[in-house]
């Protein structure tokens, strides 16, 4: 015989075999004695059993019931424990979560995509780092961080989500303006937008090519974000990540022959963040759009 049981009536077939009275159990419960009685009734019907005998102080167990309370209680230590984990686990899904990530990162690949954490998960509240320079996990800047190279530091763990290529985008405007250069060399050419520091970034701008120097750019700045909006206005030619420049219709990419050097992201956070479920799942997101992004 099969047999789909309500965990209440369960509870209800325990607490009156505990309390030996209906109206006991009902105080115990929280509920009328009528609602415990008819409980106990659908519970018989269900299972084809009388469960309880009526005496002057009350009711008590029959034989072939008294065999059903360890199941019950093995049921009911169950059922406690999953709602201790699972209260366990809604308290840890709330709190702050600190993301660090480069500023054309956090704006261009995480923001956008924000809104489906905070609908999942409304009791995280994410902080975004946003800054060229690398944050130092190892002394709590952030809990998770997207980095563009490998860590060396041994108390991190780090996953290669994949790589980004680099391409050069100009606006068509600009290129209507000043026409559509073929190679290289036809690209120092042209009105050039780079990095104000001497910093990583620009380092590697100028690993593509050292002629890529501070004195040929027209407009320096150190944030890629600036170095898109920049683009999309017609001031001249600029590296870009192609999955961002590719969600711009007004950006063309110009083909030089030359192959500029792929970006790896890195999803990057401290051995012991990791562990804490709070931060799993921002990782898990984190993973997640990244790899959307890379495929893109």
């Amino acid at each position: 015989m099969n047999i789909e049981m309500d965990w209440t009536l369960a509870r209800t077939f325990l607490a009156v075999a505990r309390t030996g009275s209906l109206t006991a159990a009902a105080q115990r419960l929280g509920a009328s004695q009528p609602t415990v009685t008819r409980q106990v009734q659908a519970l018989e019907q269900a299972l084809g059993m009388r469960l309880f005998l009526r005496h002057p102080r009350g009711v008590r167990l029959t034989e072939r019931a008294l065999e059903l309370v360890p199941a019950a209680e093995r049921v009911e230590q169950a059922v406690t424990g999953f709602e201790r984990l699972a209260v366990g686990v809604r308290e840890l899904l709330e709190g702050s979560v600190r993301i660090a990530a480069s500023e054309i990162v956090g704006t261009e690949v995480l923001a956008p995509a924000l809104g489906v954490l905070r609908s999942t998960h409304p009791g995280i509240a994410v902080e975004l780092v946003l800054d060229n320079l690398p944050s130092d996990l190892t002394r709590g800047d952030a809990d998770i961080a997207i980095r563009l190279f490998r860590p060396r530091e041994s108390e991190l763990i780090a996953k290669l989500i994949g790589s980004v290529a680099i391409g050069f985008y100009a606006s068509r405007t600009y290129l209507e303006r000043r026409g559509m250069p073929t190679s290289l060399t036809a690209v120092l050419e042209h009105e050039l937008i780079g990095f104000d520091s001497k910093g990583p970034l620009a380092q590697a701008f100028a690993s593509v090519d050292p002629r890529f120097s501070a004195d040929r750019f027209v407009v320096r700045t150190d944030s890629l974000a600036a170095h898109l909006a920049l683009a999309r206005a017609g001031c001249g030619i600029a590296a870009i990540q192609v999955p961002i420049a590719r969600r711009y219709p007004e950006l063309v990419a110009i083909e030089t022959g030359d192959s500029l050097e792929a970006v790896p992201f890195w999803l990057v956070a401290h051995e012991d963040m990791r562990r804490a479920a709070l931060n799993r799942v921002v990782w898990d997101w984190c993973q997640g759009v990244l790899q959307r992004y890379v495929q893109a």
